[in-house]
């Protein structure tokens, strides 16, 4: 059908919109893969933050994190990345990756 990225967000997300500004900068610099963040403030201690692990930049969620490590993963002075959950895709690298079978995704069991 032509279409070459997707705009994924998060249901519980209201303010998510597509911005025509990030889809140009991903086609104008052939990025496959982006990450909506923001500053995390005092309101955002549930969600995700990013790390650096293994020498790769990774997602980290509270349901990931250790009960004796919550507050600090709470912090926003240690972590003061939030993850919007605003995601944009490059369709034809899922169907590579797919193809390849190298896409590993990992389960992230969230007891409510």
């Amino acid at each position: 059908q032509g279409k070459e990225y997707v705009f994924v967000a998060n249901s519980d997300n209201l303010g998510a919109l597509v911005d025509l500004k990030i889809l140009n900068h991903l086609i104008q610099n052939k990025n496959e893969y982006c990450m909506e963040v923001t500053p995390k403030t005092l309101a955002d201690v549930k969600g995700g933050t990013l790390i650096s692990y293994e020498g790769r930049v990774q997602l980290l969620e509270i349901a990931q994190v250790p009960d004796e490590h919550v507050s600090e993963f709470k912090s926003i002075e240690k972590f003061k990345i939030f993850n919007t959950n605003n995601l944009w895709v490059n369709l034809k690298a899922i169907k590579r990756l797919v193809e390849a079978d190298a896409l590993k995704m990992e389960i992230i069991p969230n007891p409510k």
